[in-house]
C-alpha cells in the first residue's frame, strides 16, 4: 500500500520581487539557451531572473522549462554551475534545484546528469556533495534548501536509489540525524522528511541501521520525534514506523534506553488535533505491534490504556489512512492472546468496531476487512460440551471432544483439565 507523508519539503523563497508578469517567449528562450550552452559569464543574470520566476510562478517555470527544446542541457548546465566556488551562485542553483526537483521529469533530468560535465578546469564536485557542503553552513536558510532538495530527490525510487548510492553518503547521514534536532524548524523538518523517505527503501533502512554512527543517528532520530517541532516530529514518527517494521532495526529500537520517552511522545501525537500527526503516530503503532516484542512493549506501557481509547476513536476517523493504520493497529493486538483478553474488556473497541461493520456503506474496503478480521478475533468460541472419557487400562484414559470451527486463518488450541490441573493443550480434538 502506497504511504503518504504529511509533509513537503520546504524551500525558501529568494525572489527580488522584480516579475510581476511572466516573461516573453524571447527571454525565456534566451535564457534557457544560455543555461544550455554553459555560458558561464552570463550565469548569474541568468540565476536572478530564473530565481524571481520560479519564486513568483513556480507552476510555469517548471513548465515553460520543460517545454524547451534543450530542457535536459540547460538542467545539466544548471548542475554545473554547482562547480564553481560562488558561495551565492551555488545557493541560487541549489535554491532553483530545490524547486524543480518536486516535478518528476524534472528530477528525472536532474539525476541523469553526467558526473563528469563539468567545464574545463573545474574542480566537478558532483551534485550530492555539494548538497552536503550546504548542510554544513551556518545560515539556516541555506541548510533548509539543501535538506529541502534532498528530500525532493528522495521522493522517487530512483531518487533514493541515487542518493544511497553517493561516495559521501556515509558522511551525509550522520549530519541529517543531528539537523532532525536542530532550532531551525524547517531544516529539522526537511532532513526528518530525507531519512523517513530513505526508510521506504530497504537499502535506505540498511543503510541506516549499519552505518557505524547508527546508534547515534537513531538517537537524533528519537530525540526529534519526541520534540516540539511539529513536522520534524512527525516525519521521524513515520521513519521509526518503517524500521519498526523490519526486525534488526526494530531490535536496535526496542533496545533503546529512552524507548519509553518515544512510546509517550507518539501517544501525544495520537491526540493531536491535526490529522497528519495522528496518522503517522497510528502507522508506527501499527508497526510496533505486529512483532511480538513489539505487541508486549505496547500493552505494557503505562500509556496503553490511553492508546487504547483514542485508537477506538480514530479507526472512525474522517483521514482513511489513519482510520485503517488504527484498524490495523487493534487487529495486529488481536492476534495475541494477552491483547484479545485487553480488547474485549475494554469499554469502546468491540461496541465501536461493531457499530462500524453495521454501517458498512461508509467504509473502504481495505478498512472494512481489517475491522472484520479483529472482531473474528475477539469472537468468542462456542462452549463445547464436555469430553468423552474412554477407559484403556486401569492407569489410563482416553479423552475426545468437538472440534471448534475458527475464522480462517486461525487454529484453535485446546486445555483439558483434571481438575485444576491442565493435563493437556494443542490442537488435536483426542488425547491419552
Amino acid at each position: 500500500r502506497k504511504i503518504s507523508l504529511q509533509l513537503e519539503a520546504v524551500v525558501s523563497t529568494q525572489s527580488t520581487g522584480n516579475m510581476a508578469n511572466s516573461p516573453s517567449e524571447d527571454i525565456v528562450e534566451k535564457y534557457f539557451t544560455y543555461l544550455a550552452g554553459r555560458d558561464v559569464y552570463r550565469a548569474p543574470t541568468v540565476l536572478s531572473w530564473l530565481t524571481d520566476f520560479i519564486d513568483t510562478q513556480p507552476e510555469a517555470a517548471v513548465y515553460k522549462l520543460l517545454q524547451h527544446q534543450k530542457a535536459p542541457e540547460a538542467i545539466a548546465g544548471l548542475v554545473d554551475l554547482l562547480e564553481f566556488d560562488d558561495k551565492r551562485l551555488t545557493e541560487s542553483v541549489v535554491h532553483i534545484l530545490g524547486t524543480i526537483v518536486e516535478q518528476a521529469r524534472c528530477r528525472d533530468y536532474v539525476l541523469a546528469v553526467p558526473r563528469n560535465t563539468a567545464t574545463s578546469g573545474q574542480s566537478n564536485p558532483t551534485l550530492f556533495t555539494a548538497l552536503l557542503n550546504m548542510l554544513l553552513s551556518s545560515e539556516k536558510n541555506v541548510v533548509m534548501n539543501a535538506a529541502g532538495t534532498i528530500a525532493n530527490i528522495a521522493e522517487s525510487n530512483d531518487g533514493r536509489l541515487w542518493i544511497l548510492q553517493q561516495a559521501a553518503f556515509e558522511d551525509a547521514l550522520p549530519i541529517l540525524g543531528v539537523l532532525t534536532v536542530d532550532p531551525h524548524q524547517w531544516a529539522a523538518s526537511n532532513s526528518a522528511l530525507v531519512i523517513a523517505r530513505l526508510t521506504l527503501s530497504q537499502e535506505g533502512i540498511v543503510k541506516i541501521i549499519t552505518h557505524e554512527q547508527s546508534s547515534y543517528i537513531l538517537t537524533n532520530l528519537c530525540v526529534s520525534l519526541c520534540g516540539h517541532n511539529p513536522g520534524s516530529s512527525m516525519n521521524s514518527a513515520f521513519a521509526v514506523g518503517r524500521l519498526l517494521e523490519r526486525e534488526d532495526a526494530r531490535a536496535k529500537l526496542l533496545g533503546m534506553s529512552n524507548f519509553k520517552n518515544i512510546m509517550t511522545a507518539m501517544t501525544k501525537m495520537l491526540y493531536n488535533s491535526e490529522p497528519g500527526p495522528r496518522k503517522n503516530a497510528c502507522f508506527a503503532f501499527s508497526c510496533l505491534a505486529n512483532s511480538v516484542e513489539g505487541h508486549d512493549r505496547l500493552l505494557g506501557n503505562v500509556n496503553s490504556e490511553l492508546i487504547l481509547n483514542q485508537l477506538a476513536r480514530l479507526i472512525a476517523d474522517a483521514d482513511d489512512e489513519t482510520a485503517w493504520f488504527a484498524a490495523m493497529t487493534l487487529r495486529a493486538i488481536s492476534t495475541q492472546k494477552e491483547g484479545v483478553f485487553r480488547l474485549r474488556d475494554h469499554k469502546s473497541v468491540y461496541p465501536v468496531l461493531k457499530k462500524l461493520v453495521q454501517g458498512t456503506a461508509a467504509l473502504k474496503s481495505e478498512l472494512l476487512t481489517e475491522v472484520k478480521m479483529t472482531l473474528d478475533f475477539l469472537g468468542r468460541l462456542p462452549k463445547l460440551a464436555p469430553p468423552k472419557l474412554s477407559t484403556i487400562d486401569n492407569k489410563s484414559i482416553s479423552a475426545c471432544w468437538d472440534s471448534v470451527i475458527a475464522s480462517p486463518g486461525n487454529r484453535p488450541i485446546y486445555q483439558l483439565y483434571q481438575g485444576c490441573t491442565c493435563v493437556y493443550e494443542g490442537s488435536s480434538t483426542s488425547t491419552k
